[in-house]
C-alpha cells in the first residue's frame, strides 16, 4: 500500500505525485520481471490497474 502525500490537501500541483510514480514503476518493473524470469525485450504485452479508495 502506498499513502498518498497529498491526501485531504487542495491544490494542483502533483509534481510530487509524478516524481513518486516515476521511482514506483521502476521497481514494480524490475520485481515483475523478476518474478516472471524474464528480460525485458521478452515481454510482448502488459497491462495496469490501480484500487483507489479509502
Amino acid at each position: 500500500m502506498i499513502a498518498n502525500p497529498l491526501a485531504g490537501q487542495v491544490g494542483g500541483e502533483l509534481t510530487e505525485l509524478e516524481t513518486l510514480g516515476a521511482e514506483i514503476s521502476v521497481e514494480l518493473a524490475t520485481r515483475a520481471l523478476a518474478a516472471l524470469g524474464v528480460a525485458a525485450h521478452e515481454v510482448t504485452a502488459y497491462g495496469k490497474g490501480a484500487i483507489v479508495g479509502t
